[in-house]
């Protein structure tokens, strides 16, 4: 079985050789063999030496100032063929196209800036759509929650939210440490300056994807102020063709799965409905939204059926 691991972290910064070296542990401790990083801050033809065996393909989007900039790092264990690659010119989007073990795969790193986000998200998921063949992982900071659009402190309308949410269903995306922990509150960054926490990092994938999913999970607050965010895969489990996600009706069979599909119905239309929100957006959010808690049951389900065939 081959397993792959991707790392989305935002760093904050990687010139200092101190600060390099305690990440670099930390990914070889993790053992990531796609990792993703925000924020950089490498200038053009100024890229301090990455001295890590570990990753020997390294793709950069820099900067003419120690700011922003993006890098994707690709572990030398896994069979890897660049296809062709998209560098933004303003440094906050990277995209490659690969094989790894004979699957394709898109690999898109972003990070948004802090204001007008979902503007420039929407112009992004175009980019990155342009160039998107095979699997697609889409990882980075968006610089906006997705968890909570109800929140009248909200700076940015609910209309905009289920606007860019909208655009991630019709690509097809999915954000996967949300889908397993539907109901668990977790946080990727902490903002000294509002002193609060909130998740704005995330891991997307494909939804016809997610049975490959192991595990995801969001790391501790150290070196940065940001978490990374990790993403497992099963490569046993990667289909090599696209095909139309379908509802496994014997999920519907069980008490539980229904009273608990009830609960999050009632809940997301409780959450959600405003005025602000037309009845079409709504409902067609709502749809991508309760696939996306079919899909996580129905990958539990198998799980535990095998675990129960092992035993």
């Amino acid at each position: 079985m081959a397993n792959l691991t991707v790392w989305s972290h935002n760093v904050n910064g990687l010139n200092i050789p101190q600060k390099r070296k305690q990440i670099f542990n930390l990914l070889l401790k993790q053992k990531a063999d796609i990792v993703l990083w925000q924020e950089t801050h490498f200038r053009h033809n100024r890229i301090p030496s990455l001295s890590i065996s570990k990753y020997s393909q390294l793709f950069h989007a820099t900067n003419s100032s120690a700011s922003r900039g993006m890098s994707i790092a690709i572990s030398s264990s896994i069979p890897f063929r660049l296809v062709k690659s998209y560098i933004d010119p303003k440094s906050r989007l990277l995209i490659i196209n690969c094989t790894i073990f004979n699957s394709k795969i898109t690999i898109a790193n972003v990070y948004a800036p802090n204001s007008h986000q979902v503007s420039w998200l929407l112009r992004t998921l175009k980019k990155i759509r342009e160039y998107t063949e095979g699997i697609q992982i889409v990882g980075g900071d968006q610089n906006i929650s997705l968890d909570t659009p109800s929140q009248k402190s909200s700076k940015i309308p609910r209309k905009q939210i289920v606007k860019l949410m909208m655009a991630l269903v019709e690509m097809r995306l999915v954000d996967v440490w949300r889908t397993i922990y539907s109901t668990d509150r977790d946080f990727t960054f902490f903002s000294h300056v509002y002193n609060s926490y909130s998740r704005i990092d995330y891991l997307f994938l494909s939804d016809f994807h997610m049975p490959s999913v192991k595990s995801a999970d969001i790391g501790n607050l150290v070196i940065s102020d940001h978490a990374p965010v990790i993403l497992s895969l099963s490569f046993q489990c990667l289909p090599h063709k696209v095909w139309s996600w379908r509802l496994n009706t014997t999920l519907l069979k069980t008490q539980a799965h229904l009273k608990a599909l009830g609960e999050k119905f009632v809940n997301y239309f409780k959450t959600n409905t405003s005025p602000e929100v037309s009845k079409p957006i709504l409902l067609e959010a709502h749809k991508a939204y309760i696939r996306g808690e079919l899909i996580a049951l129905g990958s539990f389900v198998k799980k535990k059926a095998t675990r129960e065939l092992m035993s």
